[in-house]
């Protein structure tokens, strides 16, 4: 599930566990671990501006989610 946690927060999507702390408070952990560096650090150049555009659609994602 890393992975898919780390491109969803890298995709500026990490309202989608606001209000789940369990969650939240496992990403924190995973994050701290030596490991994860082998994946927050793959690739660097195709991150560099994908952040924003998850925030972009954040409004729509979350009226999706509601629905």
């Amino acid at each position: 599930m890393t992975p898919y946690i780390e491109r969803a927060d890298r995709l500026g999507l990490a309202g989608l566990w606001e209000d789940r702390s369990r969650v939240a408070d496992w990403f924190t952990r995973i994050k701290a671990r030596p490991s994860f560096k082998a994946i927050s650090d793959y690739p660097p150049t195709d991150y560099d501006d994908t952040g924003r555009d998850g925030l972009k659609k954040w409004t729509r994602i979350k009226e999706l989610i509601a629905s």
